[in-house]
């Protein structure tokens, strides 16, 4: 005889005077009694490989006789609120966000058998949110709830937030939801404090467009900056097209942004926003120049951008001597 993989679902709390028999899942899908011999902790029954079509099946165990056997649908979602207005899910994927938002809640209906609540799951990152944030009402028995998810104080970073409610059904058919969003600063080391055993600026590339001599220029962090104690400096014999560019998660279309930061330079700067479509090629191109500033002076650069799948902010300046940019900032207007 073949090896028959089961999974059993033993329901040990349920009273053995409300337990209905055992019964496994078919090859066809139905649900057929299986005859069993339980003594204590140990229960005993014989499938055929042909029983299930030679593969894994289902069987349960003192069926209780709540449990509906024949459940393949999940919980139905019922309503959706984040931060109190009503949404649909595909609308949880919030990208950058000021604040993040205070409360998710939910309510779940399961038509046939009871949710299990005791398997809850609300997860923040992968990590298991405390249970003082998660509050569960019953609206109508352990079939219909409601759950409200409180955030709390969040610092900046970018967050996944999964919620997932099962019934107790043998297949145990689960609901989940996600929420996405960051609080994290759109631009990586704005502020130029990280750098490199090199002194090259964590998470930004320096070079040149114009395919000058790389002993000409130097892109490197030093100290004197206006956000910290350092700014980025770029250092050039030559000048041409020197440019500095960091990458930006997609941004939100047709929504107004401010790109905004510190700069100095008897040549004058600029800064740009590029962005991608998924085959690489240039979808925006968004320039602003700056003149020639012999102090740290501010500048701000209001934009939109077309739908795309990468983004970029770079600051550039084609003066020969030295450029300054500091504390580089990108924020929903």
């Amino acid at each position: 005889m073949g090896r028959v993989l089961a999974t059993i679902a033993l329901l040990a709390s349920a009273s053995l005077a409300l337990a209905q028999g055992t019964f496994y899942r078919a090859a066809d899908g139905k649900w057929k009694p299986l005859k069993a011999t339980i003594a204590g902790a140990v229960t005993r029954f014989t499938l055929a490989p042909e029983d299930i079509g030679g593969g894994t099946t289902l069987v349960v165990v003192d069926k209780p006789k709540w449990m509906v056997l024949d459940d393949e649908l999940a919980p139905a979602l019922v309503k959706l609120l984040l931060e109190g207005q009503e949404v649909k899910p595909e609308a949880l994927d919030l990208g950058p966000v000021v604040k993040a938002p205070a409360e998710l809640a939910f309510a779940v209906k399961d038509d046939k058998n009871p949710l299990d609540l005791a398997g809850l799951s609300v997860s923040l990152n992968g990590k298991a949110l405390p249970a003082s944030q998660v509050t569960v009402s019953k609206l109508d028995g352990d079939k219909f709830v409601r759950v409200s998810i409180k955030l709390g104080d969040l610092a900046p970073a970018k967050y996944a937030l999964t919620a997932a409610v099962a019934d107790l059904s043998p297949a145990r058919n689960t609901t989940t939801l996600s929420l996405k969003f960051s609080t994290a600063p759109l631009v990586t080391n704005g502020s130029f404090e990280e750098a490199d055993k090199a002194n090259a600026p964590l998470a930004w590339t320096g070079g040149s467009w114009g395919g000058d001599d790389v002993t000409s220029f130097e892109w490197s962090v030093q100290p004197g900056g206006v956000a910290g104690q350092k700014a980025l400096r770029v250092t050039s014999t030559k000048g041409g097209n020197l440019t500095c560019n960091t990458e930006l998660d997609p941004l939100k279309v047709d929504t107004p942004y401010v790109l905004t930061g510190q700069y100095k330079g008897l040549g004058g700067a600029a800064v740009s926003i590029i962005t991608y479509d998924k085959g690489g090629q240039q979808v925006d191109y968004l320039t602003q120049s700056f003149p020639a500033a012999k102090e740290w002076t501010p500048f701000s650069y209001e934009f939109k951008v077309k739908p795309h799948v990468k983004a970029s902010v770079v600051v550039r300046t084609g003066a020969k001597g030295e450029t300054w940019f500091d504390d580089i900032k990108l924020n929903l207007k």
